[in-house]
């Protein structure tokens, strides 16, 4: 929340003026997104977005093994993979919102974005998942998708790791950026999608890295619990 004001006043920004209303600035208070964890024990969440394509997912879930992991995939997604999404269920991995579609919820109208909320919660629900962790696509969100998510009992989710794998650097880049952000509490944000062809080679590395640390691949509601 500090930020959130911090960037609004930096702006010159009325609250008034962009119609931010005393409820959005209560939400945002209230339920600031999760980042990293505060915590002594060695564990750290690996998480990845999923939006296009099996490929990819199938590749990351083999390549986990017996380490667990937070998926956040879109309803789109969920809709036409079901069978990924009981496979990664089954792995006893998490699966989470990324909305109902791959787009900045911050530029759309509150209408808008209840639809989106809801749709893609319920093609989670329709596979016997309840999500309770949203992240917006591309990490972008404002005071008024905080305020419907928590409406929706969903806690937004970011990370304080990014592998930047989406962007192709080469695996070992990848690597080199995970294994120096994780330390206990890290939310790591990966891809598990056709697009990101260095995930895969690198999380065989990311794995080993953590391993070497003695730092273990929970869920992200383990994490938080923690």
């Amino acid at each position: 929340m500090r930020r959130l004001l911090l960037w609004l006043f930096g702006l010159g920004v009325v609250v008034l003026a962009v119609g931010l209303t005393a409820r959005d600035l209560a939400a945002a208070a209230a339920f600031d997104p999760l980042r990293s964890v505060a915590t002594t024990a060695r564990e750290v969440a690996l998480t990845f977005e999923v939006s296009r394509g099996q490929t990819a997912v199938s590749e990351v879930l083999q390549t986990l093994g017996p380490a667990h992991a937070t998926f956040f995939v879109t309803g789109v997604w969920a809709r036409g993979h079901a069978d990924l999404v009981r496979r990664m269920l089954a792995a006893g991995d998490e699966v989470e919102s990324l909305g109902n579609r791959p787009v900045a919820l911050d530029r759309y109208p509150e209408t808008v974005v209840r639809e989106e909320l809801a749709a893609g919660v319920a093609a989670l629900v329709a596979l016997g998942v309840r999500p309770r962790f949203l992240r917006p696509p591309a990490g972008r969100y404002d005071p008024t998708l905080l305020r419907l998510a928590a409406a929706d009992n969903l806690r937004l989710c970011l990370w304080d790791v990014d592998g930047l794998d989406w962007a192709s650097p080469g695996a070992d880049a990848v690597v080199t950026r995970v294994l120096a952000g994780a330390r206990p509490g890290a939310i790591i944000r990966l891809q598990a999608d056709d697009r990101s062809s260095d995930t895969v080679p690198a999380l065989v590395a990311i794995l080993r890295g953590l391993a070497a640390e003695g730092l273990a691949p929970v869920t992200l509601s383990r994490l938080a619990a923690s």
